[in-house]
């Protein structure tokens, strides 16, 4: 098929390094050169100043979007607390590096479920940002 929209949900977790940035960038390129957005699901934290836009999710809500510097920016009270959000600040101000974002559970909620607490990566979306 010809997709308009193309959908990772933490696909390169499962991979190395090297195959994770020959994926990341084999994406870019497919978005450039086709038009087309991807979203994807990602805890790879160097890969996000390469994103148009981020949305970071915590326990099913939006808890920050924009690019990574302005999520640093907007949210930099955070970079010193022990938390989801806190240790994502620290991470984009500190270049990322090559780690991975440990997926925290709520203080309140004991299960683990990844899906509640992700970083998502859009490209060249049409979706509109509403921040109400």
């Amino acid at each position: 098929g010809d997709p308009k929209l193309l959908v990772m949900d933490s696909s390169l977790a499962a991979v190395d390094a090297k195959v994770a940035r020959d994926m990341f960038d084999a994406i870019k390129r497919w978005v450039t050169e086709t038009n087309r957005s991807a979203i994807l699901v990602l805890s790879q934290l160097h890969f996000l100043p390469e994103c148009d836009r981020v949305y970071v999710l915590q326990g099913g809500r939006v808890v920050a979007r924009g690019t990574a510097d302005e999520i640093a920016s907007d949210h930099a009270d955070h970079a010193e607390k022990d938390d989801f959000l806190g240790h994502l600040v620290r991470a984009i101000k500190d270049g990322g590096g090559s780690s991975e974002l440990e997926l925290l559970s709520d203080d309140d909620d004991d299960d683990d479920d990844p899906e509640e607490e992700a970083s998502d990566t859009i490209k060249n979306s049409d979706v509109t940002d509403d921040k109400t």
